[in-house]
């Protein structure tokens, strides 16, 4: 927004130093606001832009501040701001559409793990012991799985933190 904001100020013919001090003054965020504070007091003392903005690298990047340094020299500052902009909003549109297309899959992660711990925990035991009451062999892959049933309920609260830093971890 901010970029969009000084593009459109500029576009309309105010200084880019009195669009920082704008921006400044209507700014939300904090720390955004206290650095284009200190980037229009640098300008306003004599720096270019670009030095001004190459003090605050961790909130504006590299590129962002290349970009600037480029327009200030070849004068097209408008030009390099509409740019600027719509480089912003892709990038910020990417990120929300890479967010959503992950949150998906990590959803059905938890509910598939919810319910093979349920069926391990709970629905495997009432087999064995269906298969007692029988007194019929348990098939060789019903035991494993019987098996496993006793081992993750004998060892739970084992296992339940390697599953915690396992799932964090990957």
């Amino acid at each position: 927004m901010l970029t969009s904001q000084l593009n459109i100020m500029c576009k309309s013919g105010v200084d880019l130093a009195d669009a920082l001090k704008g921006a400044a003054e209507e700014c939300s965020n904090p720390t955004l606001q206290k650095s284009l504070q200190v980037v229009y007091e640098d300008v306003a003392a004599g720096d270019s832009i670009s030095v001004a903005l190459q003090k605050h690298t961790a909130i504006f990047g590299e590129t962002y501040i290349v970009a600037i340094q480029a327009a200030e020299a070849s004068g097209q500052m408008t030009e390099v701001l509409d740019r600027l902009t719509k480089l912003l909003r892709f990038e910020i549109r990417m990120r929300n559409t890479i967010k959503s297309i992950l949150t998906y899959p990590v959803i059905l992660f938890f509910v598939a793990l919810m319910v093979s711990s349920a069926l391990i925990l709970f629905v495997l035991p009432q087999f064995g012991t269906v298969f007692d009451n029988l007194e019929r062999p348990v098939p060789p892959s019903t035991q494993f799985l019987l098996d496993i049933s006793v081992f993750v309920r004998n060892h739970f609260l084992y296992l339940l933190p390697t599953l915690a830093v396992g799932t964090f971890c990957v």
